[in-house]
């Protein structure tokens, strides 16, 4: 997050992903997810959620757990194919 690292956090990401950003929504492929721009997905407000989310807040559940300061600016992480990924992010 701090490195604002689009890639990187596609590579962390499973698509399809849901992306709330204004006009955006289901984002189908890395591709797409790329084209969106470093400035669009790293928002002020996700960026402070992150920064500001307690880790030993986390409650992991089968469905996965969000990483939040407890608004609406997550990055929401589950289970996919066997895997840890990301599911969804919000602003």
């Amino acid at each position: 997050m701090a490195a604002k690292d689009l890639e990187a956090l596609a590579a962390l990401t499973s698509f399809p992903v849901y992306v709330g950003l204004p006009n955006v929504g289901a984002v189908e492929t890395e591709e797409d997810f790329l084209k969106l721009g470093a400035y669009a997905v790293f928002t002020e407000g996700l960026i402070k959620s992150i920064e500001n989310a307690d880790s030993g807040e986390f409650k992991p559940s089968m469905a996965g757990f969000t990483i939040s300061d407890g608004g609406t600016a997550n990055i929401n992480f589950g289970v996919t194919d066997g895997v840890l990924a990301i599911s969804g992010i919000n602003d």
